[in-house]
């Protein structure tokens, strides 16, 4: 691993600030699409939650007279 961080140190002395510049917004850019993305996925379990505390119950009918049980909509 520390080849490699030889290898940017290498490559920032040669290119100067522009590749600086470029490696620091590549990084904070990973920084901010990880974020959103965790954001994202607390958004859509909060909906899922919900979604599950409103889901209508299946109809269930009786065998013999098929009328519907009133202890489905309490």
């Amino acid at each position: 691993m520390s080849s490699w961080t030889d290898q940017q140190r290498d490559a920032a002395a040669k290119e100067g600030w522009g590749y600086r510049l470029t490696f620091s917004a590549r990084l904070v850019g990973l920084v901010l699409g990880a974020d959103a993305l965790f954001i994202g996925a607390q958004k859509v379990g909060q909906y899922l939650q919900i979604r599950g505390q409103h889901r209508i119950k299946p109809l269930t009918f009786k065998s013999s007279t098929c009328k519907l049980l009133d202890d489905d909509f309490k």
